[in-house]
């Protein structure tokens, strides 16, 4: 299996709190240290520093030893920067304000999860949770196969090439062909954008395509080889019914070297009946 489970990433997360190394992982789980490298990284969760229930923000911010903001406070005689000033509350009014991230967040492990200054830190946290980072990935996993692949910018972009020239006649073949650099996508999907009426254009702008018919869906039930006959899985259900008292093995194999028999039952479920002493057919 390619993916990492979430066993894996919860030996991931207990590994970080001893302080492993990416190599030292990579072997426990069977992965590179490149692929825990970039699941660590992704994944993590940002937790911004407070340093109390009020609200004021304690981190610091990037460009504090060169900021000249003055008057944040509204008062202007105030001499002083904001960033100098007693309070520390520029951080909440200043449109400019970026955390500065620790540097001990630019090397591995990329997270805040064994750090020796967690509790007197003044940065915001980085941490890597299994079921947080599980969550994530399996929310991309169902977004991936949902709906389209188009953001509502591209697709309003591509709704604005496309349906003019449409409404003007142009066939969409012609229209692919001349403006492929500025479509993101194949002209199947094109006709499939159409047909789901995301354009503003539909069917009936398509010169060519209302003089089709549908395509009538033949669905033929397949035949069962001559060397699977009374051999299917409800002849054993029949079989079992009839000798309840028969021995069972079943095993999971794959087939050898190609063939008809190989195509059509690649994987092969084959079942073993034990035949028990004194029976007449054994």
């Amino acid at each position: 299996m390619n993916h990492l489970t979430l066993s894996d990433r919860i030996r991931i997360e207990s590994m970080l709190e001893t302080d492993s190394s990416f190599s030292v992982m990579a072997r426990a789980l069977n992965r590179s240290p490149s692929t825990i490298s970039r699941e660590i990284r992704k994944h993590r969760c940002v937790i911004p520093h407070y340093s109390n229930p009020s609200g004021r923000k304690r981190s610091e911010c990037e460009h504090a030893k060169s900021c000249r903001v003055q008057f944040l406070c509204g008062n202007p005689r105030c001499s002083s920067f904001c960033s100098k000033c007693r309070s520390k509350r520029c951080t909440l009014y200043c449109s400019l304000f970026s955390p500065r991230k620790c540097e001990r967040l630019k090397q591995p492990p990329y997270v805040c999860n064994h750090c020796p200054e967690l509790r007197s830190c003044s940065h915001d946290f980085y941490f890597y949770r299994a079921k947080h980072a599980d969550d994530i990935y399996h929310n991309i996993k169902t977004l991936s196969r949902s709906g389209i692949n188009q953001t509502p910018e591209s697709l309003e972009q591509l709704d604005k090439l496309i349906s003019p020239l449409l409404k003007q006649g142009q066939p969409l073949s012609h229209i692919y062909l001349s403006h492929s650099t500025e479509i993101p996508c194949s002209q199947r999907t094109l006709y499939n954008y159409i047909d789901q009426k995301l354009f503003t254009a539909i069917n009936l702008d398509l010169p060519r395509k209302v003089r089709y018919k549908p395509r009538k869906q033949h669905h033929k039930e397949r035949e069962i080889p001559g060397y699977r006959e009374n051999r299917t899985y409800t002849d054993f259900e029949h079989y079992l019914t009839e000798y309840p008292e028969s021995q069972i093995v079943e095993m999971d194999i794959v087939e050898g070297s190609g063939g008809k028999m190989d195509r059509e039952c690649v994987h092969g479920f084959f079942t073993v009946i034990l035949w028990l002493p004194g029976r007449k057919d054994g």
